[in-house]
């Protein structure tokens, strides 16, 4: 991977009052959290992240394309409070990942699964994520 998972686990921090590829994110300071279980390994995150006005829109394809060079965003589907989403893994990072982003208020959640290696020699991936917004401001 060229990033670490925190890619997937800021885009839980994301409200989703827009639907489709692009996501727009209501300016202020997000909290978030997430874990990611690669086969018996696990990794963690969590921090802070600033959205500034005018600097609020997520672009889910790209998401997709910086988790490694060969990912694409496969298919996104509006679903109530949320979106649904598949990602493929081609070039030298193989596997796939499908979940969804729920957004209840303030609260954004993410949770996926899909697997990385070899068609062969799978190893099942999770991730799960939660975001709060924090303040209007990041001041």
């Amino acid at each position: 991977m060229r990033r670490p998972f925190s890619v997937l686990v800021l885009a839980a921090a994301m409200a989703l009052p827009a639907f489709g590829e692009s996501i727009t994110i209501p300016p202020g300071l997000w909290s978030y959290s997430g874990t990611a279980q690669l086969g018996a390994g696990q990794m963690t995150d969590s921090g802070q992240e600033c959205f500034r006005p005018g600097n609020s829109t997520y672009d889910l394809s790209k998401a997709a394309q910086s988790i490694a060079d060969g990912c694409d965003l496969i298919s996104s589907s509006p679903m109530e409070n949320g979106v649904s989403f598949e990602i493929a893994c081609t070039g030298a990072l193989k596997g796939e990942l499908s979940g969804e982003f729920l957004l209840q208020g303030e609260t954004a959640a993410l949770s996926a699964t899909g697997w990385t290696g070899t068609p062969e020699m799978q190893m099942p991936v999770a991730v799960s994520a939660t975001a709060q917004r924090l303040a209007d401001s990041c001041s």
